[in-house]
């Protein structure tokens, strides 16, 4: 489980050194997908808290809120960097 929200903790890290760079600031979907992934995350690790989920639930959470979100980030990174790909 430590394991797990250090990997999360990391990768929101991530995305916040990419949309406060300014490298993916300007794209809506990805600004817009980060919002709704991370506040969904937000919502289901508070029932998760609270309700006392199993612990093999985190990971459902965290690759459908976390890791997905962090993946379209690098991918978006990547075409910016690499590709000179704008809005």
């Amino acid at each position: 489980m430590i394991i797990g929200l250090s990997v999360t903790l990391g990768l929101f890290l991530f995305e916040f050194i990419g949309f406060m760079g300014g490298i993916t600031m300007f794209f809506p979907f990805q600004s817009l997908l980060s919002t709704v992934a991370h506040t969904g995350a937000a919502v289901a690790l508070s029932y998760f808290l609270f309700d006392s989920w199993p612990c093999d639930w985190y990971w459902y959470i965290f690759g459908f809120c976390s890791a997905f979100p962090a993946f379209t980030e690098i991918i978006t990174i990547l075409g910016v960097l690499f590709f000179k790909k704008s809005i």
